[in-house]
């Protein structure tokens, strides 16, 4: 299944901590596509990233247009969508991912599957499916406000496809577009208790999140706690090299 990496012109410097965190915790055996606009002058890809110019960056509102573009041409049925200020900052947990793989090649009333902690914090209700010792399959409601939430995720692509209206950034595509997608009878899953990725937000409100408690280092959804004290330091290196903090 492909992993992409969704970022931007002004967010591009993040991608020298993400690859970083993500090879740390994801490992470099996976091959990640990043989808981005201009290449980067002050850094280099690991070389399990690949670099994909989708062109001028015009700004977010024609993300839904790009993305439809872009994914309309690919050959995959599923994709691995994580966004560059979104990292992993503990160790991947393999058996929840390839379990969630599972479900939705399986499954095909299923179109979206977080890897993530957000369903089991943001959401009002939700079903549980399926429990273990380690880890729950839950499924979120057919109404909830961020049913098509673009956090880390997998897509059934057609399911992504379909809500990709013209001219939608993605703050508008998971407001309006849950909206529509409200009782449509596709059903997204995530896990909880325990998650497929653990992470960080190093990117808040168009800005770098920095604040007198690091807020940009703490974890959004996971266990309790912050970035180890060796990942802390590369991220405020690179932060102070692009001029950041």
């Amino acid at each position: 299944m492909d992993v992409y990496v969704l970022t931007s012109d002004k967010t591009l410097f993040l991608m020298e901590i993400f690859q970083y965190l993500f090879n740390k915790y994801w490992g470099s055996h996976q091959q990640v596509k990043v989808l981005g606009y201009k290449p980067p002058e002050d850094f280099s890809f690991y070389d399990n990233f690949s670099f994909i110019s989708q062109g001028k960056d015009v700004g977010p509102d024609t993300f839904t247009n790009e993305k439809k573009i872009f994914f309309e041409k690919t050959k995959e049925d599923f994709f691995i969508m994580l966004w560059d200020d979104l990292p992993p900052i503990s160790p991947v947990d393999f058996q929840i991912l390839d379990y969630l793989k599972g479900q939705i090649r399986s499954s095909p009333d299923v179109g979206k599957i977080s890897l993530t902690g957000s369903p089991e914090n943001d959401c009002k209700s939700y079903k549980t499916l399926k429990e273990s010792d380690r880890f729950d399959l839950i499924e979120i409601p057919q109404d909830d406000q961020w049913k098509l939430s673009v956090m880390n995720s997998i897509w059934r692509k057609d399911y992504f496809l379909q809500y990709c209206l013209p001219y939608h950034n993605p703050w508008k595509f998971e407001i309006e577009c849950s909206k529509l997608s409200h009782f449509d009878g596709v059903r997204v899953l995530a896990s909880s208790k325990k998650y497929a990725m653990d992470i960080a937000q190093l990117h808040r409100r168009g800005s770098v999140a920095v604040g007198p408690r690091h807020y940009w280092f703490k974890r959004l959804y996971g266990p309790a706690g912050i970035m180890s004290p060796e990942d802390l330091d590369f991220c405020s290196d690179v932060l102070r090299k692009c001029g950041k903090i």
